[in-house]
C-alpha cells in the first residue's frame, strides 16, 4: 500500500481485509484483516497474505483485498484510489505452457548476441524441456547470425530461460542487402517434453536494426494531487501469487 501526495508529515491509518472470490479462505489462502498506520514520512506498507499450497491441478483462483476507513490525524481528507484489488493464485501443480515472452525481439546489428526469453506459464510442476532452432528469413545464417539449435531444460518451478543466438558483424549498409535495412530471422520452438504444452507464441521474429538499441524507460501513470491539500493512498499489488 503506497501513500502519495499531500502532507506526508501527518499520521494516516487505513483498514484492510481479504475477501473470497473464486478462492476460498482457509483452503486457498489464509484470510487477514487489520489496520495499517503510516507514521510521519512513511510512504509504503506491506500486507502479507499466505497462500496455502496443495498438490492438486486446478484452475487459477482469485481473492480480493479491500481498503476502507482511511483517516488522517488532523483535518485533512484522505482519498482512496482503487479501494479493491484482485489477487490471482496461479496453479503451479500443472506442467504449464512454454512459449516466447514476446512475438518480436530487436537486436542491434553491432551486438554480439540476440538473447530471446522463453517463459513457462500457467503451471511449473515437474521438469520439462523444449527444442529451439533458428530459421532464415531476410537475415541469413552464416551471414547475419550463426545458426543455432538446442534444447531448453526447465527444472521444477523454473519459469524463464534465455536462448542466445550469436550475431555476425554486418555493415549497417550492406551492399548485398537488396534494400533491406533491418533483416530478420525466426526462432522456432518445437517438441515439448515432460507434459508441458507449446503455447501460442511458438515463433519469435528477431529483427536486426542498425546500431544498438537502448531499452526504453517505463513511464508510469501520473496522478495529479488534488488542490484540497489532502492525501491520496494508492495500492500497488503483485498481479499474481504463485503457490509454493
Amino acid at each position: 500500500v503506497v501513500r502519495m501526495h499531500g502532507d506526508l508529515k501527518a499520521t494516516v491509518t487505513v483498514r484492510y481485509a481479504t475477501k473470497d472470490d473464486t478462492a476460498v479462505a482457509g483452503l486457498d489462502y489464509e484470510p487477514v484483516e487489520g489496520e495499517l498506520v503510516f507514521g510521519p514520512g512513511e510512504e509504503a506498507k506491506d500486507i502479507v497474505v499466505r497462500i496455502i499450497d496443495d498438490d492438486m491441478s486446478e484452475p487459477d483462483v482469485v481473492f480480493t483485498v479491500e481498503l476502507s476507513g482511511a483517516a488522517a490525524a488532523g483535518d485533512g481528507p484522505v482519498n482512496l484510489l482503487q479501494a479493491t484489488t484482485a489477487v490471482t493464485i496461479v496453479d503451479d501443480d500443472d506442467s504449464g505452457l512454454v512459449m516466447f515472452e514476446l512475438p518480436t525481439f530487436e537486436a542491434g546489428m553491432q551486438d554480439s548476441t540476440a538473447s530471446v526469453v522463453v517463459v513457462r506459464r500457467h503451471g511449473a510442476d515437474g521438469a520439462v524441456s523444449i527444442d529451439f532452432a533458428t530459421k532464415d528469413g531476410s537475415a541469413e545464417a552464416g551471414k547475419h547470425f550463426a545458426a543455432a539449435r538446442g534444447r531448453l531444460e526447465f527444472a521444477p518451478g523454473e519459469v524463464r530461460k534465455t536462448v542466445s543466438v550469436p550475431l555476425l558483424p554486418v555493415p549497417a549498409l550492406d551492399p548485398s542487402s537488396k534494400g533491406i535495412i533491418s533483416p530478420a530471422f525466426r526462432l522456432v520452438l518445437s517438441n515439448p517434453m515432460g507434459g508441458v504444452t507449446l503455447g501460442a507464441r511458438k515463433e519469435c521474429r528477431v529483427v536486426l536494426v542498425p546500431g544498438t538499441l537502448l531499452g526504453d524507460g517505463e513511464a508510469g501513470d501520473k496522478t495529479d494531487a488534488g488542490g484540497d491539500g489532502g492525501f491520496d493512498l494508492w495500492r500497488v499489488w503483485a498481479e499474481q501469487f504463485k503457490t509454493a
